[in-house]
């Protein structure tokens, strides 16, 4: 029989690896960089490299989901952490970024489909055709692959909102879409205004008010400023404000603060709640919602550790309570019994308050759809609680 030479079975083994290697490696460059949520376990993956640029984090034990990609190849930024998937597990660390250029930010898991942040606090679904997306995003950016509101401005048909910005329909993109009494375009609002600096109302007399982007008698010190409740001059900017600090906004001082009102927003010299969470200082209200400047009960969840067990924060109403789908309940407190506590529950499966907060199932029996329901599939039992 004819023998290889060991030389020759090495060359072809080697060649075969090869292959193998190549099949079982190959990547796939067309698809959404969706982050993918996984299933719990000891330690959950953290953030996954985004292309080939950047280098994985570490997720927290027990994560559930992918985290944010890392940069794209040779992208400067690293991904954002991803969020905890619908298993229940914490997010994983943000990935780091890849060596020079740039790249958007990565995919964040979530619940186990991947959403895509498009840029500031809009989140879209990542597509790759428009099928995939719905009104009001039913368009799919080819080359950010996210659904967006539209992708020319034959797609805006808006007489407000004319023209297609990043993919959504805007007044403007530039001072060349704005006319008539609004001839400049704010680039912060892609709205149409008056003006956007000093130089924009003509002579010397007027300037250019920023906070509402409109011509005003110019100012050089507090006698020019006669319109009540914009008493103070502003040098730097040549007209009458609110406030210059918050001295000025107390209540007996002259501008148009109050006991709410009390202190000096320095971005637009006006008097607003607050600042920071130190100015909130009153009642339960003592964290401070930077997007209006006013005290709210909580920003996040954590400032609900003080409210009943499994308080959540309501991040539309910056409210304590419980989750959508659970009632908040008190037990204890009777005469004899501990110190009353409130908890959230789910009257719908929770034993000791089926149907209603303190009515508690019989030890044979189960709570199902609010009902105490026998064990043996008997008939339904819902027991009052005692009066």
């Amino acid at each position: 029989m004819r023998r290889f030479s060991s030389t020759r079975a090495t060359i072809a083994i080697a060649a075969l690896a090869g292959i193998f290697g190549l099949i079982d490696c190959g990547g796939d460059d067309t698809a959404p960089p969706a982050g993918t949520g996984g299933t719990g376990g000891s330690v959950g993956s953290g953030a996954t490299g985004g292309s080939t640029g950047g280098s994985a984090g570490t997720g927290a034990a027990d994560a559930s989901t992918t985290g944010g990609a890392a940069g794209a190849t040779g992208g400067s930024a690293g991904g954002k952490a991803g969020a905890a998937g619908s298993t229940g597990g914490s997010a994983g660390k943000a990935g780091s970024g890849g060596s020079g250029g740039t790249a958007p930010d990565g995919s964040a898991g979530s619940g186990g489909t991947g959403m895509i942040d498009a840029g500031g606090d809009v989140t879209r679904m990542p597509c790759t055709m428009d099928i995939q997306c719905a009104p009001p995003t039913p368009y799919c950016d080819p080359a950010m692959r996210v659904c967006v509101q539209c992708l020319g401005a034959n797609n805006c048909t808006a007489m407000t909102s004319p023209v297609c910005k990043s993919g959504t329909c805007v007044q403007c993109g530039s001072s060349a879409d704005c006319s008539g009494a609004t001839p400049y375009c704010n680039a912060a609002t892609n709205t149409c205004v008056r003006c956007l600096s000093n130089a924009n109302c003509g002579d010397g007399g007027t300037a250019c008010n920023l906070n509402t982007h409109t011509c005003v008698t110019a100012c050089s010190n507090d006698t020019q400023c006669t319109t009540m409740n914009l008493p103070f001059c502003n040098v730097a900017t040549m007209y009458c404000v609110e406030c210059l600090d918050s001295p000025g906004c107390l209540p007996d001082a002259k501008g148009g603060g109050s006991a709410t009102n009390h202190v000096c927003l320095p971005a637009t010299n006006t008097c607003v709640a607050c600042v920071d969470d130190s100015t909130c200082t009153t009642g339960m209200n003592t964290h401070c919602n930077p997007a209006n400047n006013s005290c709210v009960r909580c920003m996040n969840d954590a400032h609900c550790a003080d409210a009943g067990v499994g308080d959540v924060c309501n991040l539309t109403t910056h409210t304590c309570g419980c989750p959508t789908g659970q009632t908040s309940c008190t037990t204890g407190g009777g005469r004899g019994d501990a110190a009353a506590t409130t908890g959230c529950y789910d009257t719908q499966t929770d034993e000791a308050h089926c149907g209603s907060c303190n009515t508690a199932c019989n030890m044979n029996q189960t709570c199902t759809a609010g009902n105490c329901v026998n064990n043996e599939g008997g008939t339904t039992d819902t027991v009052t609680p005692p009066g």
